[in-house]
Protein backbone atom coordinates (compact mmCIF):
# COMPACT_ATOMS: atom_id res chain seq x y z
CA UNK A 1 0.00 0.00 0.00
CA UNK A 2 2.54 2.32 0.76
CA UNK A 3 4.33 1.85 -2.43
CA UNK A 4 0.81 2.52 -4.25
CA UNK A 5 0.46 5.91 -2.02
CA UNK A 6 3.94 6.77 -2.92
CA UNK A 7 3.33 6.15 -6.90
CA UNK A 8 0.28 8.69 -6.96
CA UNK A 9 1.72 11.60 -4.37
CA UNK A 10 4.42 11.88 -6.22
CA UNK A 11 2.81 13.60 -9.05
CA UNK A 12 2.04 16.17 -7.03
CA UNK A 13 4.82 16.73 -4.59
CA UNK A 14 8.74 16.11 -5.68
CA UNK A 15 10.34 12.82 -4.83
CA UNK A 16 13.05 14.29 -2.58
CA UNK A 17 9.98 15.94 0.15
CA UNK A 18 8.77 12.16 0.15
CA UNK A 19 11.80 10.85 2.11
CA UNK A 20 12.21 13.26 4.02
CA UNK A 21 10.23 11.88 7.42
CA UNK A 22 7.85 9.43 8.08
CA UNK A 23 4.91 11.99 9.31
CA UNK A 24 5.78 14.46 6.94
CA UNK A 25 4.86 11.74 4.50
CA UNK A 26 1.41 10.63 6.54
CA UNK A 27 0.19 13.94 6.61
CA UNK A 28 0.24 14.44 2.65
CA UNK A 29 -1.09 11.51 2.50
CA UNK A 30 -4.23 12.45 4.65
CA UNK A 31 -4.35 15.94 2.56
CA UNK A 32 -4.05 14.53 -0.54
CA UNK A 33 -6.80 11.68 0.43
CA UNK A 34 -9.25 11.61 -2.51
CA UNK A 35 -8.00 14.76 -4.49
CA UNK A 36 -7.75 14.23 -8.12
CA UNK A 37 -5.20 15.55 -10.38
CA UNK A 38 -5.40 16.17 -14.05
CA UNK A 39 -2.50 16.43 -16.68
CA UNK A 40 -2.68 16.58 -20.51
CA UNK A 41 -0.43 16.25 -22.98
CA UNK A 42 0.00 16.33 -26.95
CA UNK A 43 -2.54 17.95 -29.17
CA UNK A 44 -4.59 18.84 -25.77
CA UNK A 45 -1.81 20.49 -24.00
CA UNK A 46 -1.20 22.62 -27.63
CA UNK A 47 -4.76 23.37 -27.96
CA UNK A 48 -5.44 24.63 -24.57
CA UNK A 49 -2.32 26.67 -24.66
CA UNK A 50 -3.43 28.46 -28.11
CA UNK A 51 -7.23 28.81 -26.04
CA UNK A 52 -4.92 30.40 -22.83
CA UNK A 53 -3.13 32.46 -25.65
CA UNK A 54 -6.72 33.93 -27.34
CA UNK A 55 -8.02 34.60 -23.75
CA UNK A 56 -4.72 36.82 -22.50
CA UNK A 57 -5.17 38.98 -25.86
CA UNK A 58 -8.98 39.26 -25.30
CA UNK A 59 -8.21 40.87 -21.84
CA UNK A 60 -5.41 42.79 -22.72
CA UNK A 61 -7.38 44.24 -25.61
CA UNK A 62 -11.03 45.35 -23.11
Amino acid sequence: MIGLLAEVIKYSVKESHLMTDRECFLELTRQLHRTQAIAVGGVLRDYLRELEEELQDVIRKA
